[in-house]
């Protein structure tokens, strides 16, 4: 059987003599040693680089040929393929223009002037701006789900100019990021095992909280399949903008005297055997006035205000199945598990259908920057 990352951590720690920890600094060392090996190794993507030239006292990003824009797009190609095919995280990408501000007088009753660029230092800023305006609208035609507020997470644009003799904007793009390991969800991923705890009020019921990396090219489809086990879980997850529950899941006609030891169960409970259900029924709705229940909600709330889209969720037969399409930019899944009814313990799978390769994605026109 494949160990979990707390059993391996466990056996370790036993062998350099550290033993008899509480549970809350066996769990900050659990969530440390899971943030390093997410981190992976740093990766340095080979650089992109090339030359983009405006006509001459041209400056809009409306006064540039469908040509150059073909021609830019396949020079953003490489960077592009990088940032969709989702296999760096932690990615950043900078994007360094260097505009030459040749010396050719601007004159004082040309149109130039008249629109404020009144020397050749601010025509060539104004040029610099105009290609990190086409270059966005390019990210955003061939990306799935791309949109300037998220190019601003993880790119960054460097603009500077230079006394030259010609029109060109030199561009120089770097890419970094770390390499995915095996807590990374990814397609075709079975995660063997988690674990959590029975949660308690002080921790709003919530019995395992991670953010994890997802590497998925964008415009993908994915299936996030939860299977519980035995004891009813409440599965929230969360991506970009979209967010969705399973509510309490779990084999819920179950007898649960056999999954408690003596004296962790209410004398009534084990008396009558009841069934998860009915004991999800009473832990979360009734008991305390629904403390449970209010808490769960408070924190659902607090997802949802940062995600107000709701994913589709249903029964499978691998477990809760939480289906949504991948976006550029967005590499990471909070999964949290609410567990008031024993310590969690669940297995995650994950399919894909991924785009279809053959579909051209239109590029912006000169028109579209009107």
């Amino acid at each position: 059987m494949k160990k979990t990352l707390e059993s391996r951590i466990a056996e370790q720690l036993l062998k350099i003599g550290v033993k008899n920890l509480s549970s809350a600094d066996t769990r900050k060392i659990h969530e440390r040693v899971r943030t390093i090996m997410e981190a992976g190794e740093p990766v340095t993507v080979d650089p992109v680089n090339f030359i983009f030239t405006f006509q001459l006292a041209k400056y809009n990003a409306n006064e540039v040929s469908q040509a150059d824009i073909n021609k830019l797009a396949a020079d953003l190609k490489p960077m592009i393929n990088n940032i969709g095919a989702g296999t760096l995280i932690n990615a950043k990408t900078t994007i360094t223009l260097v505009g030459e501000a040749d010396p050719t007088p601007i004159s004082k009753t040309g149109s130039l002037y008249k629109a404020g660029i009144t020397d050749n230092k601010k025509l060539a800023e104004a040029r610099l701006a105009s290609l990190e305006r086409i270059i966005r609208a390019i990210i955003i035609s061939q990306l799935t789900g791309a949109t300037d507020a998220l190019i601003d997470k993880t790119v960054v644009f460097a603009k500077s100019t230079k006394t030259g003799t010609t029109r060109n904007i030199t561009a120089n793009i770097t890419q970094t990021g770390e390499t995915a390991t095996e807590t990374v969800f990814k397609c075709d991923f079975n995660s063997g095992e988690l674990n959590g705890k029975q949660a308690d009020a002080s921790t709003s019921y919530v019995g395992y909280e991670v953010t994890h990396p997802i590497t998925v090219p964008a415009g993908t489809e994915v299936s996030l399949h939860f299977d519980p086990y035995t004891i009813p879980d409440c599965f929230v997850l969360k991506y970009g903008d979209s967010w969705g529950t399973s509510g309490f899941y779990g084999v819920m006609d179950e007898p649960i005297n056999n999954y408690y030891a003596e004296g962790e169960l209410p004398d009534w409970v084990r008396a009558k055997n009841v069934n998860f259900g009915q004991y999800a029924q009473y832990i979360i709705y009734k008991e305390n006035g629904g403390a449970v229940n209010k808490a769960i909600q408070q924190k659902i709330a607090q997802v949802k205000a940062g995600a107000p889209n709701q994913m589709s969720g249903q029964d499978s037969e691998l477990g809760w199945k939480f289906t949504f399409t991948t976006k550029a930019f967005e590499n990471t899944v909070q999964l949290i598990v609410f567990s008031p009814l024993g310590n969690t313990k669940f297995e995650v799978a994950i399919s894909c259908k991924l785009p279809d390769p053959n579909i051209l994605k239109p590029l912006p026109t000169p028109q579209s920057f009107n």
